[in-house]
């Protein structure tokens, strides 16, 4: 038997269908289970053919609220449907989530073949895990295919049209060393396409959310060493002493050559060792060349200042009835062991035709 009576949930909006008319009375909702009064719902009589209805029972006063099989089929299509469509949905991020959680576990192979972690050093492995996470979307690999292409000593050939379409896909994905890197191939034309204006606005977006490749980048392309871009001694120094501050050790490095030679600031000794100092304590290596290339310097300015020392000693402790004419300061305080070696080479060269004087002058005499 269909029940007669129909009316809605003001809470949770289910549909209720009643045997018993409660129009009226309190009730409560099967479905969400708060207490309302109940008001009944007008619709039109339906007309069928057929027997006569069976008069409905009486009223039982324990019946507040039941829904009929009537009610059941008029949600529970809907909440199939929307149960089916999460199903699909979830399947569908599941999905993705897989393909993504598997780049990150080929990234993380790459890594350790790249860098020898657990595993013998492989490049060429290394490449094809990174080339596998690439294609599955992970912005990290994608950068390191990037990055091969570009490096001539990488686990493939050279490539800059390879190289700068995974820095595309990279970037767009908000890689900030990607921006920096494609900001860089434009501005040197790799690829084929020179932009030198939008060479400078990835670098300078980029720049500006922190990233320190394209802080040094900047200060190169102002620097005056890359065409198609006006040398700014002033901005590149500005950008190197940025990057140095945030730790970036090759800033550091410029930095500190900008204040020895005084590019764009002033020249400052002490400063420009400073900051090339810094960089070495980060093992930068052409920090490490110059603060040896300094060492060796100093090393010798003392061994030069200490002969001329000696040199002046000699001098003034000369034996009486040295040779005043000699050269050769050393040969002017002869030892007594080598005396005799003196002799025989005296000997030996006037037999090849010097003349005495030019062996006083050498010291023999």
């Amino acid at each position: 038997m269909s029940a007669a009576y129909h009316f809605n949930c003001p809470y949770c909006f289910q549909r209720i269908s009643s045997e018993e008319n409660v129009d009226g009375r309190p009730v409560e909702c099967p479905s969400c289970s708060r207490q309302f009064v109940a008001t009944l719902v007008q619709e039109p009589t339906t007309v069928f053919l057929g027997p006569p209805k069976v008069p409905p029972p009486s009223p039982s006063p324990r019946i507040s609220g039941k829904r009929s099989r009537t009610a059941c089929t008029g949600w529970l299509w809907p909440a199939v449907v929307g149960v089916t469509a999460m199903i699909f949905v979830g399947g569908i991020l599941f999905y993705a989530a897989g393909g993504r959680e598997s780049g990150t576990e080929s990234y993380s192979r790459a890594l350790n073949y790249r860098d020898g972690d657990g595993v013998d050093p492989d490049p060429t492995e290394a490449f094809r895990q990174f080339l596998e996470a690439a294609e599955q979307g992970n912005a990290e690999a994608q950068l390191e295919v990037a990055k091969d292409y570009l490096n001539d000593e990488g686990a493939v050939p050279v490539d800059f049209e390879k190289a700068v379409a995974w820095l595309q896909k990279s970037e767009a994905q908000g890689n900030l060393d990607a921006r920096s890197n494609l900001g860089w191939c434009l501005a040197k034309g790799y690829g084929g396409t020179r932009d030198p204006v939008k060479a400078e606005a990835l670098m300078r977006d980029a720049a500006g959310k922190g990233n320190l490749l394209a802080m040094s980048g900047l200060a190169r392309i102002h620097s005056g060493d890359v065409e198609g871009f006006e040398a700014n001694p002033e901005e590149a120094f500005r950008w190197y002493g940025t990057a140095a501050e945030l730790g970036d050790r090759a800033g550091q490095y410029n930095l500190g050559r900008s204040y020895l030679h005084g590019v764009g600031t002033h020249v400052d000794q002490t400063e420009g060792w400073a900051w090339i100092e810094r960089a070495a304590e980060q093992g930068f290596e052409p920090a490490l060349a110059d603060l040896q290339t300094r060492g060796d310097q100093a090393a010798l300015n003392e061994l030069k200042y200490r002969f001329q020392q000696q040199v002046e000693e000699t001098m003034r402790s000369r034996p009486q009835g040295a040779n005043p004419f000699s050269g050769n300061p050393y040969t002017q305080r002869m030892p007594p062991q080598f005396q005799d070696a003196q002799e025989r080479a005296y000997e030996g060269l006037r037999q090849q035709g010097y003349s005495d004087e030019v062996l006083r002058q050498q010291g023999y005499r």
